[in-house]
């Protein structure tokens, strides 16, 4: 294959995993909006997502994984997109010392 073709692949391929992620963006912060209208929430309180401290554990590497490949970042902007049209606050808190 030549590499334009390649290219074109790969950018297709590219494509087609950002539109997925940008569904699952709205898919995810839909639901959560909707729930605070219907209960009259002022508030949308997201927790901050640090890497582990522990790199020696494999289990550790195994969640930063996971969590690397979430699109963590993009659903706070679209909740806090969607969540501001209707008034309600969001707020971006560090999770170490919470319940």
């Amino acid at each position: 294959m030549s590499t334009s073709r390649v290219d074109k692949i790969l950018h297709r391929i590219q494509k087609k995993i950002n539109n997925l992620i940008r569904d699952f963006c709205h898919k995810i912060s839909n639901p959560i909006v909707e729930l605070a209208k219907k209960y009259n929430v002022s508030t949308i309180v997201i927790g901050k997502l640090q890497e582990s401290k522990n790199k020696e554990s494999k289990l550790s590497s195994i969640v930063d994984q996971m969590l690397s490949l979430l699109p963590h970042g993009r659903v706070s902007k679209q909740i806090e997109y969607k969540a501001s049209e209707y008034g309600i606050r969001t707020v971006l808190v560090d999770e170490s010392y919470t319940c």
